[in-house]
């Protein structure tokens, strides 16, 4: 179980990926709407270090037609 400080730094990683996609139209984290999950959006040309600090297990694994970061 992810700590309160550890769900926070989430969130506030996840708000600068997701400012800097709107900036810089590059790929962002946000949540599965189907697990609730660490995925992707975007383009999908930008996801090297994109999930960085992001636990396998916190990650999403549902197949929505994207490629999936393992």
């Amino acid at each position: 179980m992810a700590s309160f400080q550890n769900l926070q730094i989430l969130h506030l990683q996840r708000h600068i990926n997701q400012t800097t996609h709107f900036i810089n139209r590059m790929c962002y984290l946000t949540d599965c709407p189907k697990c609730q999950k660490t995925t992707w959006g975007g383009c999908g040309a930008h996801l090297n270090g994109l999930f960085n600090g992001v636990k396998p297990e916190n990650i999403c694994k549902c197949d929505n037609g994207k490629p999936r970061r393992e």
